[in-house]
């Protein structure tokens, strides 16, 4: 418990708050008590003594206007005074001044150290002054035929000094320490919900999806955090979980063509006859270009997850000129698939973007129409702007997507249901769409204008 106040933590922090709190009303009210019930002028405890102490002598004195009588009775509230209080009082604490109202000084406490006379008219009634030593008090009797001045010395106030400090601030302090260590254990206690957090996080499985708060910590002021780490949790858990599935269906989808790759490599190894020796060839060649094409997507998709919060969106990209440069790269195919690919006109415009990226978009965008759409079909691809976006729409007149695969085929490893008699990895759509969101934009399957089967797959991009 003592390393939560020598270390930083949030016992410390509000302890030590709780502490300042008390300690400064604690001195506020020590202030406060000594002041308004002590010294206040006119209201405090001083004052009204010293009224109690002059208005006596004036009152009594007044009976009989005598030197004598005055002496008497100013000696008689000496000895009440000092006997009313649990101070040590002496002679020398209290003094007096008793005139007549013509100025005649008719009675003192003729102390050396008293002091001065204060004739009627030399000062007001009622109100404390000091002199010296003294703190002095006057006021006429109730006929006004006489003046009284009485007088108490600072050492005997300042036993009230100490009385008060014992009263105001040591045993209010006694309080607060007695305070203090309960406040100890209410923090301490207070906080033992985080404690608990901690040990739950602690514990946590890695990759689990189940909620790290429980009813425990189910607590106001924790909430936001629970609630945090629950949606962090959760997100983990979905994130591990895609990852185990694109490796699985990544070893899933290379099982195939190094399978091939093996078998055909056997087989040239023990084949004499040239005509078989070429097919299996062919056979090998194909399986290393489908294996080599799973890779290569399979980079671009880790590329893309790397890039996902740092993309460097640098270049400014000409996009019918990046067109012309993708229909040229599968020009050569179209010949052999006997495919129709076209450019239609469009009009001016760039791309603030990656440029490799945007090309290995296109790339897969136009190998999909090229892939599943028969023989001598037609792919075209056309480009224009609405508003402060590009578009780039790859269509084809192929059999097209069944409906409950539309949303499914933009998933990674995942193909329309049509599409399993044709070799591909399921990664084109997914890398297409991947790389649309990382520049801004959308990827998404439309139906064609024309109203006729086949796909239109449109790419919006904010245009430079």
């Amino acid at each position: 418990m003592i390393n939560k106040l020598l270390k930083p933590s949030l016992f410390r922090r509000l302890f030590f708050w709780q502490m300042l709190v008390i300690l400064l009303a604690l001195a506020i009210n020590f202030v406060w008590s000594v002041w308004s019930q002590v010294y206040a002028p006119g209201s405090g405890g001083i004052d009204h003594d010293m009224r109690l102490q002059v208005n006596a002598v004036a009152a009594f004195s007044a009976l009989n206007p005598t030197p004598g009588h005055a002496d008497a009775v100013a000696r008689e509230v000496r000895r009440l005074n000092a006997g009313s209080t649990s101070f040590k009082a002496t002679d020398a604490d209290f003094g007096w001044q008793v005139w007549s109202a013509a100025g005649e000084l008719l009675s003192s406490d003729g102390l050396t150290g008293s002091f001065a006379p204060c004739p009627p008219g030399s000062m007001d009634a009622l109100v404390r002054y000091q002199r010296g030593n003294w703190l002095i008090m006057g006021n006429s009797s109730a006929d006004g035929k006489l003046w009284v001045v009485v007088g108490q010395t600072q050492a005997f106030l300042s036993q009230l000094d100490r009385k008060l400090v014992l009263q105001a601030f040591v045993v209010p302090l006694v309080y607060a320490i007695v305070l203090l260590l309960a406040l100890w254990v209410a923090a301490w206690q207070g906080l033992r919900p985080l404690q608990v957090l901690g040990e739950r996080i602690a514990t946590h499985p890695a990759g689990s999806a189940e909620p790290v708060g429980n009813a425990a910590t189910h607590l106001l002021e924790l909430m936001p955090i629970t609630q945090a780490l629950d949606g962090y949790a959760q997100r983990e858990a979905h994130l591990r979980a895609q990852e185990k599935r694109f490796f699985a269906d990544a070893a899933h989808e290379l099982r195939t063509p190094l399978a091939a790759i093996g078998a055909q490599a056997h087989v040239l190894s023990h084949e004499q006859a040239p005509d078989l020796q070429a097919q299996a060839l062919a056979t090998l060649q194909s399986g290393v270009q489908r294996a080599g094409d799973v890779l290569t997507k399979v980079l671009m998709l880790s590329r893309m997850d790397a890039a996902d919060a740092d993309l460097p969106l640098t270049d400014t990209v000409d996009m019918p000129c990046l067109l012309r440069d993708r229909v040229a790269e599968h020009a050569p195919r179209c010949l052999v698939t006997r495919h129709n690919l076209g450019l239609m006109d469009g009009p001016s415009l760039q791309v603030l973007g990656n440029r490799a990226m945007l090309a290995a978009a296109l790339d897969n965008l136009i190998d999909n129409a090229l892939r599943y759409t028969p023989p001598g079909s037609q792919v075209d691809i056309a480009w224009g702007t609405d508003g402060s976006h590009a578009w780039i729409a790859v269509e084809d007149d192929g059999p097209g997507i069944a409906l409950p695969d539309q949303d499914r085929v933009f998933e990674r490893f995942e193909r329309g249901s049509n599409a399993n008699q044709t070799i591909g990895s399921g990664l084109g759509l997914a890398i297409a769409r991947g790389v649309a969101v990382l520049h801004g934009g959308a990827l998404e399957l439309e139906a064609r204008p024309d109203g006729q089967s086949g796909c239109r797959f449109v790419m919006q991009l904010p245009s430079a």
